[in-house]
């Protein structure tokens, strides 16, 4: 179990550990954002025709995510995510919210630790497939502790 499911508590309900491993992909893709990282988050992780919603951006579909990571270049070096809490909002376990912290390094050596929600929406056809795919990820967190970090950069 990575550092990302450390300190999870999951809902009573069973959930696909294949929709787990599909959430640890997203977050491991998020934080270590290589060279492929968009493309990957395109091909595995996202149906073609899916949305990414971030705290100040959105991408839809394979091409719009495949070039997500690739903005600006970022003050962030490093990032860390940890789910603290799985919430599931239908009787499959594929509409998901989850409770986290996250905590982001900048290029200065300042360190960021903030709270956010994610929903998941698990795209039921992907699953039928075998291989679980996001139709929606939507983050939701205060940016106003990276925004005066910046200021201050």
């Amino acid at each position: 179990m990575s550092y990302t499911f450390r300190k999870t508590h999951w809902p009573p309900q069973a959930i696909d550990p294949a929709v787990k491993h599909l959430i640890e992909r997203y977050y491991t893709l998020a934080d270590f954002n290589g060279p492929d990282a968009g493309d990957v988050l395109a091909d595995e992780v996202f149906t073609e025709t899916g949305t990414m919603i971030g705290p100040t951006q959105k991408f839809c579909g394979s091409e719009e995510i495949r070039t997500s990571l690739k903005g600006p270049v970022s003050p962030v070096i490093s990032r860390r995510h940890e789910i603290l809490r799985v919430y599931i909002g239908d009787d499959k376990g594929y509409d998901l919210m989850l409770i986290g912290t996250n905590m982001a390094t900048l290029k200065s050596g300042y360190e960021i630790i903030g709270d956010f929600a994610a929903r998941f929406l698990i795209d039921d056809e992907s699953v039928r497939k075998g291989a679980p795919r996001l139709k929606l990820s939507q983050v939701y967190t205060d940016t106003a502790p990276m925004a005066a970090a910046m200021k201050n950069d």
